[in-house]
């Protein structure tokens, strides 16, 4: 089933709110448990800010934050040869807002874009996927720094809990990985920079590349609870 551009933005945000409220306690916003990684506040605030500086902003939508723009538009992406140098970035603050207002900061990035079709307006010019896609890359590293953080800052979701639920009759007594198998047909990679001008896009997008591909299978993702349930029905047996 495809979604639409506004369940994707949804979606993407609801797996954002997921790490930042259900998971994490409120003292550990100003936390940093992998030292070359801002706190998880700057991440709160860097969500909205790149959506706003680099998608909202081709809409000629003015600012209502410059300050927060600013502050939260790009992290301490470590150097590549060396990093214990991270790139330029703006400076950290001596001491983060508060975060009711990080989140008031958020919230309202997402109410400008859902207003006046604006969702629609940047997936025609490709940076709807470019940002939900920036997004998605940094719910990932969050996990991370969750999985390093403390456990006296962490939650216990009940997503998680209820997520699992329906997992359990389904996989029991199954083999898994379970396997799919890809039709052959011609796949197309990369982007055409000339055919795609109004288009938005990562660097590394662009140069298109059409090669010819057999049929073949591919292994779906094991799943974290897959693995645990697994483990735990070889001990009970």
């Amino acid at each position: 089933m495809t979604l639409s551009v506004e369940e994707r933005f949804e979606n993407s945000w609801s797996l954002a709110d997921n790490i930042f409220h259900d998971r994490l306690r409120e003292e550990a916003a100003v936390e940093k448990p992998i030292n070359l990684r801002n706190p998880f506040l700057f991440y709160e605030g860097h969500l909205p800010s790149f959506l706003f500086t680099r998608a909202m902003k081709a809409l000629n939508v003015e600012s209502f934050n410059p300050d927060y723009d600013y502050m939260f538009q790009r992290g301490i992406d470590p150097d590549v040869d060396d990093p214990t140098k991270c790139h330029d970035h703006p400076e950290m603050p001596p001491q983060w807002p508060e975060r009711s207002r990080v989140v008031e900061y958020r919230n309202r990035v997402r109410e400008t874009l859902r207003d006046n079709d604006r969702m629609h307006q940047l997936d025609s010019m490709g940076m709807a996927d470019m940002s939900i896609e920036h997004d998605l890359m940094h719910i990932e590293t969050l996990l991370y720094m969750v999985l390093q953080l403390d456990k006296k800052f962490k939650r216990w979701s009940r997503v998680e809990v209820d997520a699992a639920k329906p997992l359990l009759h389904r996989i029991s007594g199954e083999d898994f990985p379970d396997y799919v198998r890809i039709p052959e047909g011609t796949a197309k990679l990369g982007r055409n920079r000339e055919t795609k001008k109004q288009q938005w896009g990562w660097d590394n997008e662009f140069g298109e590349l059409e090669v010819q591909v057999n049929s073949f299978e591919v292994m779906l993702p094991m799943l974290i609870g897959t693995l645990c349930f697994k483990s735990w029905a070889a001990k009970a047996n």
